[in-house]
């Protein structure tokens, strides 16, 4: 108990490897049944050689997320002992990844693990920390910071050709009686080649901002509020400048690993300034190889269980399901909050105002809303996208907007922006025509029909199109 105790006063120093990597493992849910086996924490192979559910509702690298066996181990290890590593050794470090909306989180995360061609998927990170039905809303940023003592690495080669050998009873008579849908649905869609084992603290973060740098105020938020909560430097950031622009900032706790009696009950908080750091030493101090669970993958740890199956045909079709069904039905998507964007006229100053808020000029005299324009993103992230500025002309009293930074006019004042407009054209959105007056006070015109005004005519400029909106309705 010694070692374990040390780990307390030298906090500061103790978590300071692998700052560096990008990757997450989120955290745990309320109330997350785990899979609890013969094998799962048998002081032997534990999960090695099990299924692992990358699309599943459990948290990443947990006991839960794991399915059945895949290879049978012992076999495996006593006819390739040279092709097996276990390694007791304590490592202490931090991992941690954000993102500007739970599919960028997402995919950063998923891109570190080389495996999954890009997907987003381990939704279990977010809908086992934040499962309200607008968890995927792109008003909110998730971020994810872990702090982990790995105890145990084990490790057994991955080459599926050496593997195919050693299959366990249970999934060779799945490869010969079951469909595709029944394979990975039990077994998952991929198997243990790598593990570690130890214990960890995960914290999940979610939060919100109206402001246009989302990825600064993630990571300066997430940064922020970790190093209070936890009572660690997160080292996220050196710049926490941007942590002002967040809002509505929310914690989810849960530990893995150590004593159970000691473990922390997944929690979900309100975080501010003020909020009381967490108090876990009780739980860390209780780590010991003996209480050792299944915390994370080791490099190149996950190995297709389509690879596994020697009947080309067999693979080949649990792959297509996996491609067609499985990710489609699990990978992270970003629910896209829109605002409908107005066109108002002044009839008086010949002035045309566009704004997602019409009660803006409702009850103001000579002002009157023609109708709707399309759609405007609300949130910064969405591709193809930029901020649809708006200004006000100073020398002719009439207002200017443009997605192009570098079309700001002279005696302008910059009165904000109208959300994200697409700036390339997109198959079902209607292309906005920009106009300018040839005479008079340099008022423009915007319309989603070219053959409102066509290329031009007496009095009005054709400048071309500003950009492009998803209808209206």
């Amino acid at each position: 108990m010694k070692k374990v105790l040390l780990i307390i006063p030298l906090i500061g120093m103790l978590w300071s490897c692998k700052k560096n990597d990008q990757l997450s493992k989120s955290i745990s849910i309320t109330k997350q049944p785990r899979l609890e086996t013969k094998a799962a924490r048998d002081g032997v192979y534990d999960v090695l050689g099990y299924g692992y559910n990358v699309g599943g509702s459990s948290p990443y690298a947990v006991t839960s997320a794991t399915t059945l066996p895949v290879i049978n181990v012992a076999a495996f290890v006593a006819a390739q002992p040279t092709l097996y590593t276990y390694n007791q050794n304590t490592v202490n470090s931090t991992k941690f990844a954000y993102g500007e909306n739970a599919e960028s989180y997402s995919k950063k995360f998923t891109a570190n693990l080389n495996v999954t061609g890009g997907f987003a998927l381990f939704k279990g990170n977010l809908t086992s920390s934040y499962s309200s039905s607008d968890a995927w809303n792109s008003k909110y940023m998730y971020g994810s910071f872990e702090q982990i003592v790995q105890e145990k690495n084990l490790r057994m080669t991955n080459d599926p050709s050496i593997l195919r050998n050693y299959l366990s009873p249970g999934f060779v008579s799945a490869i010969a009686n079951s469909t595709p849908q029944s394979i990975i649905e039990n077994f998952g869609p991929y198997v243990l080649t790598n593990i570690n084992l130890g214990a960890k603290l995960v914290v999940m973060y979610q939060g919100q901002t109206t402001a246009d740098n989302r990825s600064e105020t993630v990571a300066a938020s997430l940064n922020v509020s970790v190093s209070s909560f936890i009572s660690v430097d997160a080292k996220i950031t050196n710049d926490n400048t941007a942590s002002k622009n967040a809002s509505n900032t929310y914690l989810h706790y849960a530990s893995y690993g150590g004593d159970p009696t000691k473990s922390l009950t997944p929690t979900t908080i309100s975080w501010s300034p003020s909020t009381a750091p967490l108090d876990y030493g009780n739980w860390i101090n209780s780590v010991t190889p003996a209480n050792a669970e299944f915390i994370g993958i080791g490099d190149n740890g996950l190995v297709a269980i389509w690879d596994l199956i020697a009947d080309p045909a067999k693979a080949q079709a649990v792959h297509d399901y996996y491609t067609n069904v499985y990710v489609p039905a699990n990978q992270v998507s970003t629910i896209w909050q829109t605002a409908t964007l107005y066109r108002c006229l002044n009839t008086s100053t010949g002035d045309y105002l566009l704004t997602t808020s019409p009660s803006e000029v409702s009850g103001q005299s000579n002002w009157r809303v023609e109708g709707a324009l399309g759609k405007v993103f609300v949130d910064e992230g969405h591709p193809n996208t930029a901020q649809f500025f708006r200004w006000f002309l100073k020398n002719g009293g009439t207002h200017f907007f443009t997605a192009d930074p570098n079309e700001i006019p002279s005696n302008a004042t910059f009165e904000g922006r109208c959300g994200y407009i697409t700036t390339t054209a997109t198959a079902g959105y209607n292309a906005i025509y920009r106009y300018s007056k040839k005479t008079g006070n340099g008022a423009h015109f915007y319309s989603n029909s070219y053959n409102e005004l066509g290329a031009g005519n007496g009095t009005w400029k054709y400048d071309g199109i500003a950009g492009y909106l998803q209808p209206a309705n």
